[in-house]
């Protein structure tokens, strides 16, 4: 489809432009769409409904070159397919009550879905390799509008709680982060693929993608204990050691940003309970263990600490979106954190985290002793050609 057009497009400007075009997407001297405009678009959406995209065409088989995944599957369905889904988001910000829909925190967050969505509809079909560069650096800037949603939307119902009942916010807040899980992970492989048809790399698409078909799981617990460390350093003062048994050189095909997530905010709990559980004695902390067990079609992992456990009353609330303990800890109370981020939040953590576990079929349990430690098990299904799934 673009061969005709190679020879006399203009020279390929590079990705690293997103921040200009972020400023004049969102920049106060910017124009602001018309309401009606957006009125109009949003009502043209309305009976539009999001169509299910397997797994297997979003990350195409290894004889597939990003040009070609981008040609045959990318531009005619996703490129389409994301305005549709943003759609499905706003309206259902549009139909919170009126005194949490104009919470600073959680309007911000629906003023930029509906910038999204306003400037992604409005863009002609992609009919060459120039207009789909201009469209992808547009997407990365707005997949990068958007990394601070979820502690943003945090805020804003931490304020609003008493406005609505626990089960409706945490109705509301599974089905739009599961849709933004969806709707990112269409993004960011769009302009991965972009970014290789670009380059005129000769990877297939699939290693040019956000998925990585042998991820090193050994490798990233590490990179997660060392990140979590040194959090858990500057607030406590000491850090637990991370042990890792199983199967260590276990290769996994996975969106690796998501294994990431689950183990860093899973490991942030057992840290934390595990130094301030022996921060008043003078033992060494004992470590945190990891054990990896992979099988054909999905991956184990037990993450199994010391820290003391998770009192019965609590237990039934863990996965409850703001719920934390963290109040109860005169240092996290105080506010200290490192220059990283804290080792404590709005309690959304671990309801964020099985989420991101389930989303492709796999699971998120806890198992405590309280009085001695708790055991996390992590079990994520394997993705590749041959996963029937669709998100």
């Amino acid at each position: 489809m673009w061969s005709a057009v190679r020879a006399q497009r203009a020279p390929r400007q590079p990705f690293s432009s997103i921040n200009s075009c972020r400023q004049r997407l969102f920049s106060a001297s910017s124009p602001a769409c018309a309401k009606s405009e957006l009125s109009n678009l949003l009502e043209s959406y309305a009976h539009l409904e999001p169509r299910p995209i397997a797994l297997s065409s979003l990350f195409p088989p290894d004889s597939t070159s990003p040009t070609d995944a981008l040609e045959s599957f990318y531009i005619p369905n996703v490129q389409s397919e994301i305005p549709r889904r943003l759609a499905r988001m706003i309206q259902r910000f549009d139909k919170l009550p009126y005194i949490c829909g104009t919470n600073p925190f959680i309007a911000r967050v629906h003023s930029l879905y509906k910038s999204s969505f306003y400037e992604l509809s409005s863009i002609p079909k992609i009919t060459n390799q120039s207009e789909n560069e201009a469209y992808a650096t547009r997407l990365e800037a707005h997949i990068h509008a958007h990394s601070n949603d979820i502690p943003t939307l945090s805020k804003g119902f931490s304020e609003c709680a008493r406005y609505m009942k626990e089960p409706q916010i945490a109705a509301f807040l599974d089905d739009t982060i599961a849709s933004r899980i969806g709707i990112r992970l269409m993004a960011e492989q769009y302009v991965a693929i972009s970014q290789g048809a670009q380059t005129e790399s000769r990877e297939p698409a699939h290693r040019s993608g956000i998925m990585d078909p042998d991820c090193d799981v050994a490798s990233m617990v590490r990179m997660c204990a060392k990140f979590v460390g040194g959090m858990c350093e500057a607030t406590f003062g000491a850090a637990p050691a991370v042990q890792i048994d199983g199967v260590p050189d276990a290769r996994f095909g996975y969106v690796p940003a998501h294994i990431e997530y689950i183990l860093t905010e899973i490991l942030k709990n057992s840290y934390r309970a595990t130094a301030e559980r022996a921060r008043s004695g003078s033992a060494p902390l004992p470590p945190v263990q990891v054990t990896i067990a992979p099988s054909s079609d999905y991956l184990s992992i037990r993450i199994r600490d010391e820290g003391g456990g998770i009192t019965p009353t609590h237990l039934p609330k863990v996965f409850s979106y703001a719920f934390t303990t963290a109040r109860s800890s005169s240092i996290t109370a105080a506010g200290v954190q490192s220059g990283m981020g804290t080792i404590a939040g709005f309690g959304y953590g671990l309801p964020l985290a099985r989420l991101y576990a389930t989303y492709f079929g796999g699971s998120l349990e806890l198992m405590s002793l309280h009085g001695h430690g708790t055991d996390t098990f992590i079990r994520l299904r394997r993705l590749d050609q041959d996963t029937p799934i669709e998100i």
